[in-house]
C-alpha cells in the first residue's frame, strides 16, 4: 500500500497498476513508474534531447550537458524543466516551438542568453522561473503574463533596470533574486506591482542610494542590499509632514522585516528609527565605517528584540592600536580609511601550509632565490615549483596537505591540492644557505656571496610571512606590515572564549577572531567548544598570553 501513496506521484488505483504491466511484480513495477515519470538525463554529454521521451513524463533534467539546439518536447504532462548549465542560446529555445503548457518549474540559467525567449511568456502556469548566469541586459515588461509566477531568479546577469512591467505586475511574486547585476536602482512599476513579495536579493549590484520602490512592499521579510556602495537607509527624495520634511522611503518604514543584510557598503550612520523594526531576527552590518555611536545603536536594539547581529569592529584597546575581527580584516577599504600599516596575529602554530600555485605570481623571484622555482623567463607552475623541491631534497620531500603534521609524506603529489608547509621552506632556506653563506665558500668567493646570502635570507623572511599569513586567513596587502605571535594551549584559548560566549556573544567574537580565528561564529548556534572544568586556570593562561601580545604590539607601535 505505501509503495503507491507518493504525493509526488499520485496513482489512481491498484487495478489500473494491474492492468498496465500485469506481470511485473509490485517492487520492480515501481521502478518503472519512476523511470518513467521522472526522467534525469543529467550529465550525459548530451548534444541533442533523446528521443522518445518516456510517456507520462513529469519532470525533465537534461541539466550540465552540451545542448546548443532544442526540438519541441513532446510531453504534454511535463511540470518541471531542468535546462541549466547547456549551451543554449535565446534564438536556439524559441526554435523549439511551444513548450509545454503545464510547466510550473523552468531552468534556463548558466547558459548563453541574451534576451527572454517569447515563448517563455507563454507558460500562464508558470511558478518559478531560473534564469540566472546569463547576459540578459533587460527583462520584459511582458513578464508579467506569467501571473503565477512566485519565484523570479535573475542572478549574476547584466540587467541595468528593474523591474518595470505592465499591468497587473506580478501578483504571485514571493522572491526575487537580482544580485550580482548592474543595477543602480531599485524600480517596481506599476505600484504595487509585487503586494506578496517576501525575499529580495540586491546584493552586489551599484546602488548608493535607498531605492524609493522598497517602500511599496508591505510583506517583505527578507533584505540583502549587501556589497552595493550604500551610503544612508533612507531615500534622497522627501515628503511634506506636517511642518516637517521627511524621506520619502526609509529602512524603518519596512517593519515587517525580519532578515536584514547590508554588510560590505558605505554606512557611516543608522537613524534611531531603526528600533521600529521590531521583528528582526538577523542583522549583517559587517564590511561597514559605523560610528561608535551607530554600532552601539544596532547592538542594543538587537540585544533588547533578541536578534542576531553581525558587525565588523575595531576596537581600540590602547591609542594606535586596532583589534578587528575577520570580515573587518578581508575588506580592504576598511582597513584603507582606518589608516591601518601592521596586522599583528595571534594564533596557534600552523600545521598546514599553502598551495603552491597561489604563491608562483605574487612570489615567484622569493621562490626561485629559494630554489623552489626555476629561475627561467616565463610564467612558473606548481607542478614546476614540485619538482624544483623534490630536485632540492630529494625524493622523499613531499608536500604537506592541511590538517597534517610539517614535513609528513602525503598520498597523491603532483595534485593541485597539495600545500607548500613553513617546515617545507624552512628545509628549503637551509639548503640555499648552504650554498651561497661566505663562511661555507672558498676566500675567493666569500665578497660577492654575501649581498646573495642577504637576498635569500629575506626571500625566506617574505615567503614565511606569506605562508603564515595565508595559513591564518588574513589579508596580504602590499602597504602592510605583518607581525606573527604563536600561542600554545588553543584549547584552553577556545575554552575561554566558549565560555564568555554564554555571557556575551558579540564581544566574545571579536576576541576569538583577534585571537587567530578559533572556529566559534556567533552567527551560529552550533559549533561552541566545551567549556574547561577549570575556567579559572584557563582565564589565567589567555590573561598571560594576551598580556604579552599586547606588550610585543606597543613595541612595535613605538618603533
Amino acid at each position: 500500500g505505501r509503495l503507491f501513496s507518493s504525493e509526488a506521484y499520485p496513482l489512481t488505483s491498484m487495478a489500473s497498476t494491474t492492468e498496465l504491466v500485469p506481470t511485473v511484480p509490485s517492487a520492480k513495477l515501481h521502478i518503472i513508474l519512476g523511470e518513467t515519470r521522472q526522467g534525469d538525463y543529467r550529465r550525459r554529454g548530451l548534444s541533442e534531447v533523446p528521443e522518445p521521451l518516456p510517456a507520462g513524463l513529469r519532470r525533465l533534467d537534461l541539466s550540465h550537458n552540451d545542448l546548443a539546439a532544442l526540438r519541441q518536447l513532446s510531453a504534454p504532462s511535463l511540470t518541471e524543466l531542468r535546462l541549466h548549465d547547456n549551451l543554449l542560446t535565446s534564438v536556439a529555445v524559441h526554435r523549439a516551438g511551444p513548450l509545454p503548457p503545464g510547466l510550473q518549474l523552468l531552468d534556463l540559467s548558466n547558459n548563453r542568453l541574451v534576451a527572454l525567449p517569447p515563448l517563455v511568456l507563454q507558460l500562464s502556469c508558470l511558478c518559478m522561473l531560473q534564469l540566472g548566469g546569463q547576459q540578459l541586459r533587460a527583462l520584459p515588461r511582458q513578464l508579467s503574463q506569467l501571473s503565477c509566477l512566485a519565484q523570479l531568479e535573475a542572478q549574476d546577469n547584466e540587467l541595468d533596470q528593474a523591474l518595470v512591467l505592465d499591468e497587473p505586475g506580478l501578483p504571485q511574486l514571493r522572491r526575487l533574486n537580482l544580485c550580482g547585476n548592474r543595477l543602480r536602482n531599485f524600480s517596481a512599476s506599476p505600484s504595487g506591482a509585487m503586494p506578496l513579495l517576501t525575499d529580495l536579493d540586491l546584493s552586489s549590484n551599484r546602488i548608493t542610494a535607498w531605492p524609493d520602490a522598497l517602500n511599496g512592499l508591505p510583506e517583505l521579510r527578507r533584505l540583502s542590499l549587501e556589497n552595493n556602495g550604500l551610503r544612508a537607509v533612507h531615500s534622497s527624495g522627501s515628503l511634506p509632514n506636517r511642518r516637517l520634511w521627511m524621506p520619502s522611503s526609509a529602512l524603518h518604514q519596512l517593519k515587517q522585516l525580519s532578515e536584514l543584510n547590508l554588510a560590505r557598503n558605505e554606512l557611516s550612520d543608522l537613524p534611531p528609527e531603526m528600533q521600529q523594526l521590531t521583528q528582526l531576527t538577523s542583522l549583517d552590518l559587517r564590511c561597514n565605517p559605523l560610528s561608535d555611536a551607530a554600532l552601539l545603536l544596532a547592538r542594543a536594539h538587537c540585544s533588547a528584540i533578541g536578534a542576531r547581529i553581525s558587525s565588523s569592529s575595531l576596537a581600540r584597546p590602547f591609542p594606535n592600536v586596532l583589534v578587528g575581527d575577520r570580515s573587518a580584516a578581508w575588506h580592504h577599504p576598511t582597513l584603507l580609511r582606518a589608516g591601518v600599516s601592521a596586522v599583528v596575529s595571534v594564533a596557534p602554530p600552523p600545521l598546514g601550509g599553502v598551495a603552491i600555485a597561489r604563491l608562483v605570481s605574487r612570489h615567484r623571484d622569493d621562490l626561485a632565490a629559494l630554489g623552489l622555482v626555476p629561475p627561467c623567463d616565463g610564467a612558473a607552475t606548481a607542478a614546476g615549483a614540485e619538482r624544483a623541491v623534490r630536485e632540492t631534497f630529494g625524493a622523499t620531500m613531499s608536500f604537506s596537505t592541511a590538517g597534517e603534521a610539517p614535513g609528513k609524506q602525503t598520498a597523491g603529489a603532483g595534485t593541485s591540492h597539495e600545500l607548500l608547509s613553513p617546515a617545507v621552506l624552512k628545509k628549503a632556506f637551509h639548503a640555499a644557505a648552504l650554498r651561497c653563506h661566505p663562511d661555507k665558500l672558498p676566500a675567493a668567493e666569500r665578497e660577492v656571496s654575501g649581498p646573495r646570502f642577504a637576498s635569500v635570507k629575506e626571500a625566506y623572511s617574505r615567503l614565511a610571512t606569506a605562508v603564515q599569513v595565508q595559513v591564518r586567513a588574513l589579508p596580504e596587502f602590499p602597504h602592510v606590515t605583518y607581525h606573527l605571535i604563536e600561542v600554545g594551549q588553543p584549547q584552553l584559548l577556545a575554552g575561554v572564549v566558549a565560555a564568555e560566549l554564554e555571557q556575551e556573544t558579540i564581544r566574545d567574537a571579536e576576541l576569538t577572531e583577534a585571537l587567530g580565528g578559533i572556529a566559534i561564529d556567533p552567527s551560529q548556534d552550533d559549533g561552541r567548544a566545551t567549556p574547561p572544568k577549570d575556567v579559572a586556570q584557563a582565564a589565567a593562561a589567555l590573561c598571560e598570553q594576551l598580556g604579552a601580545a599586547a606588550d610585543f604590539m606597543r613595541s612595535a607601535v613605538a618603533g
